[in-house]
């Protein structure tokens, strides 16, 4: 069994992790003012289209008639609209929570695990067993601990 996902599940976690931390900076600035926080968002969706595009042009990654053939061949429109839909709601989600939470919010935010578990196991299939139910219980009894914890020590 190749495990090199691990290796990139936890590049993907320090880089939520990243992201999260960067969206919670600013918000002291910003948190009374929705269209502030909105126009925020909307920047750091532009200019993540403007690097994205520019990484085309990294050698082995540049566009070619081949990319363009296998993107019209294997790419669902409706998949990537719904998960470009997805993202742009998410980050202004996201934003909004952090204003409003800070840190805390993070720990309710990543309590998704339990819906990637569940649309794991019921929709895609992929076995589960008693050990990793009860380890999502576990996790999800922690996070709501330490939103309580928080919350309690915070007034």
């Amino acid at each position: 069994m190749k495990l090199n996902w691990i290796i990139w599940s936890f590049l993907a976690m320090i880089g939520v992790s990243v992201f999260n931390i960067l969206q919670i900076l600013p918000n002291k600035n910003i948190e009374k003012n929705i269209n502030l926080q909105l126009f925020y968002m909307r920047a750091i969706l532009v200019a993540a289209g403007i690097l994205a595009a520019v990484s085309f042009l990294i050698p082995g990654l540049q566009l070619n008639n081949k990319l363009f053939k296998d993107a019209e061949k294997y790419f669902d429109p409706k998949l990537l609209l719904g998960s470009a839909i997805s993202l742009v709601i998410f980050n202004i989600l996201l934003l909004f929570a952090f204003s409003k939470g800070g840190s805390l919010a993070g720990v309710i935010i990543n309590l998704n695990l339990l819906l990637v578990v569940l649309f794991g196991s019921f929709v895609m299939g992929e076995k589960t067993n008693m050990n990793i139910w009860l380890a999502v219980l576990v996790y999800l009894a922690s996070g709501i601990f330490i939103v309580y914890e928080k919350n309690r020590i915070s007034k």
